[in-house]
């Protein structure tokens, strides 16, 4: 029946219309229902359906519980109790089902078949226990369908042991047991595992509650002679073909280079280790045992270094490989390895494919190898020794460290930690200043809100009554040239309401004041110095976001290589984690920016796009710190564009201007870094010039041209160019410029046969002096050398010595005249040396 109208049930189930309803039986957490499966099972009236038959006669019926007669107190009393209970826990899926066992093959005799590649004598490789990895020698198979295997001992210390056929690979190697015979008591029942008495550690009686302490389990002395005795029958056989025995070679890394040596008789030492560990001190009885197969220096210092980083992360390089291919036995999967390192012996197993240890005698050996390095070495010697070690010690410690002068990221982590506490501190000793002389001259709190003007003014007022007006400048200065306010800072103080204050609280108060305003200078020189670290160590990261924002995220990551490791996601939430995690806790909605937020373009961004462009802006800061982190030349290229690529953001998400593409900015970004790393190149060049020209003597503050001119500087390089501009065209046009000064025009005539004539002017001159010269004359000219420069004698060169500084004057004057003469082609003529023009000079005047 429909329910009728305006009935409860009627309105419920209309209210109900278009939800979804979750299940009765709904997932509270996932994996964990709400009910349980009997709970459900209840409810659904699951125990009406459930047809119970009938019990069978035949089966007898299993008693549930038995009466059990209590004692003590109670004694003579029963109660029932249940045989089998109920379990604690149930499965979440039901019971589990039970494992299927695997049945193995069995033939006629009722033991496991045998795989055909296994025979008596083939060298098998162990997956399990142990001796995982470790090459043995396949005996026989024992009825339980266990294999029979040894090392033998001797060789690698594997022991007579029984192992599965499912843990064992069969290798192509096989041994030819010949006539050995097994003994027939190593069977199953052989390798029983002994029940422990007491006496041996196992379960201890009512009497043997006091015994004494436990005993190990020690091997027999039976399966000590059995070991021995199964072990001489293998060797025998493998002695019988020498290419299968194995042969052991031992690497050492010495910081000079790889050492490669081969040990003798490898099966006997390995029986006796404690001998060995002896004779490692002695060096004449571990050179019998130890033999130089090759050693490999290394070439260069930068090459060890590679080798010692490859080392240390366990990567085979590529030198070492080429050394242990070259030396190593051709049949390497008979030759053994063995190295200290087992990250670089699973490298050197896979890419070789040589059976490679690192127990066993091994470490022995290379102790001893350590120790008698330079004596086995030809040539070798401990200074040399400890010469390589201590170079490759240091740069390989300061690659590990990652020390670097140029980018100290930790210096700018210290700083901005500093700068915090200075802000927090600043802050809190000037409101206490602030309390503190408010007693004595409460007026000025209100006139000067500046915290950190209102301690230099404490600092500089002192004593309100000892104000006056001649201390009205020092007041204008502190404020700012604010000349009213300096006036009223000392109206207030002749009608204060303050108390009085003694000389020794004004003492203490003035201290206080100069400390808050020394630490105030401080923090600028601090944040100066962060402003020129930011700028050598992350310039990209600077420029496009801020010194202070950018050493945020510095020091929230923990160093500028770990932020440029991060994701663009990461960078953009950095230093909102409680945030987040609350989010995350709450299943609320998940913080948009972190350290970001204080950066200028999110503060601009409307609403909507905050979240935009903060997603943006985290992704040109993952990209300029990864610049700045892994670049070799710092350089702002990147930076500033990428700022430009904001902006061009925000217009976007404004007024929807397309912004360029990113494709063209790296482009042009990386062209103007190029350019700057030649540019930084050519400056570097000429600085190491320059500082080889002062050295050596020469002067730079005028430029020697050769030829008649005289050295100019650059002021009068600069007259000069004026004056050609001013010149007309026409006289550009001839180049035949006048001589400067009418008094010295003989004495250019003179020299017009020997000199270039000069195309420069210093002056104007009038049109009448200029005399019109052809190109023509001008080859001609070039090809006349000068006489008197030829005939020069020694004695001409002696006069020079003796010339007075009046004379070089007098030169320096009539050189004024000698300039230099540029050909109808641009290029400049051959120049003269300054000493030939000299003596010329010196010659005319004596005529």
């Amino acid at each position: 029946m429909a329910p009728k109208k305006g009935s409860k049930k009627a309105e419920k189930s209309g209210a109900g219309e278009g939800k979804i309803r979750k299940p009765r039986n709904y997932e509270i957490t996932p994996g964990v229902l709400r009910f349980s499966k009997s709970r459900m099972f209840h409810k659904k009236a699951l125990y009406k359906k459930v047809k119970h038959g009938k019990r069978d006669p035949k089966k007898q019926e299993v008693k549930e519980k038995f009466a059990k007669k209590e004692l003590g107190g109670k004694n003579g009393g029963a109660r029932m109790v249940r045989l089998k209970k109920a379990p604690q826990y149930y499965h979440p899926e039901g019971a589990p089902k039970p494992r299927l066992r695997r049945r193995s093959l069995q033939n006629c005799t009722g033991t496991p078949k045998l795989r055909s590649s296994l025979t008596p004598g083939t060298v098998c490789i162990l997956l399990t226990g142990r001796h995982k990895g470790k090459r043995v020698v396949f005996l026989k198979q024992l009825r339980s369908g266990l294999l029979l295997v040894t090392g033998p001992f001797k060789f690698n210390g594997c022991p007579l042991r029984r192992m599965q056929q499912s843990y064992v690979i069969a290798t192509s190697t096989k041994i030819d047991l010949g006539g050995a015979t097994i003994p027939e008591h190593l069977n199953d029942d052989y390798f029983r595992r002994v029940r422990l008495t007491s006496s041996m550690g196992g379960k201890k009686k009512d009497e043997d509650i006091f015994a004494s302490t436990k005993q190990k389990y020690e091997v027999s002395e039976q399966r000590k002679t059995d070991q021995a005795d199964v072990d001489k029958m293998v060797i025998e056989a493998i002695k019988k073909n020498p290419e299968k025995a194995p042969s052991l070679h031992v690497l050492y890394e010495h910081a000079a280079g790889y050492g490669l040596f081969r040990v003798k008789e490898f099966e006997d030492i390995g029986a006796f280790l404690p001998e060995v560990e002896a004779s490692v001190k002695d060096l004449s009885k571990f050179m019998g045992v130890v033999r130089l197969v090759a050693f490999s220096p290394f070439k260069t210092g930068q090459n060890a270094l590679d080798n010692a980083n490859h080392i240390s992360e366990g990567i085979l390089h590529e030198d070492l490989q080429l050394f242990l291919s070259t030396h190593l036995p051709d049949k390497k999967k008979k030759a053994m390895l063995g190295l200290g390192d087992a990250k670089l012996a699973a490298a050197v197993s896979e890419a070789l494919g040589v059976s490679c240890m690192t127990t066993g005698v091994v470490p022995e050996v290379l102790r001893g190898i350590r120790q008698h390095f330079p004596s086995l070495v030809k040539g070798f010697t401990p200074t040399t020794a400890g010469k390589a070690q201590l170079g490759l010690g240091h740069a390989y410690s300061r690659a590990k460290v990652k020390f670097n002068v140029h980018r100290s990221d930790n210096m700018i982590i210290q700083s901005i930690a500093l700068l915090d506490q200075l802000d927090k501190d600043i802050n809190q000793f000037s409101m206490r200043i602030r309390e503190w002389y408010s007693y004595h001259f409460p007026e000025l709190f209100k006139i000067v809100a500046d915290n950190i003007l209102y301690a230099q003014l404490a600092h500089t007022i002192g004593d309100r009554k000892m104000l006056t007006e001649e201390k009205l400048p020092q007041l204008e200065a502190i404020l700012g040239d604010d000349a009213e306010k300096a006036q009223l800072v000392l109206d207030a103080s002749k009608s204060s309401m303050g108390m009085d204050i003694s000389p020794l609280d004004l003492i203490n108060v003035e201290r206080f004041a100069q400390r808050v305003v020394a630490l105030v200078q401080y923090r600028k020189s601090l944040q100066e110095y962060l402003r020129s670290k930011m700028s050598s160590v992350a310039p990209n990261l600077s420029t496009l976001i801020g010194e202070v924002v950018g050493a945020r995220l510095i020091s929230q990551a923990g160093s500028l290589t770990n932020l440029a490791k991060y994701p663009a996601s990461t960078v953009q939430i950095l230093g909102a984690e409680k945030a987040l995690f609350r989010a995350l806790k709450t299943k609320g909605n998940t913080p948009k920016y972190g350290l970001l937020y204080h950066s200028t373009f999110i503060g601009r961004a409307t609403g909507p796009n905050k979240g935009r462009i903060s997603r943006y802006l985290a992704n040109k800061c993952s990209l300029a710190s990864r610049i700045d982190c892994f670049s070799e030349l710092p350089s702002t290229a990147f930076g500033s564009l990428m700022k430009e690529q904001v902006e061009e953001r925000l217009k976007f998400y404004a007024s929807g201007a397309k912004p360029r593409k990113n494709l063209d900015v790296m482009k042009l970004a990386a062209e103007q870094a190029k350019l700057e790393a030649e540019s930084s190149g050519k400056k570097k060049k000429s600085k190491k010039r320059k500082s080889s020209q002062m050295e050596n003597g020469e002067v730079e503050a005028e430029t020697i041209v050769n030829g008649n001119e005289e050295s100019l500087s650059s002021a009068e390089k600069k007259k000069k160019k004026k004056q050609k501009s001013e010149q007309p065209p026409e006289e550009m046009e001839e180049g035949t410029p006048s001589p400067k000064k009418k008094k010295k025009q003989q004495v250019s005539e003179e020299l017009e046969e020997e000199t270039p004539s000069p195309k420069k002017k210093k002056k104007k001159q009038p049109s009448e002096e200029v005399e019109e010269e052809t190109p023509s004359s001008k080859k001609k000219k070039k090809e006349q050398p000068s006489e008197e420069v030829e005939e020069e004698t020694p004695s001409s060169k002696k006069k020079k010595k003796k010339v007075t500084e009046e004379d070089q004057v007098d030169v320096g004057g009539a050189g004024d005249t000698a300039t230099t003469e540029l050909s109808s082609s641009g290029k400049k003529k051959k120049k003269k040396k300054k000493s030939e023009i000299l003596e010329t000079e010196l010659e005319m005047e004596t005529q």
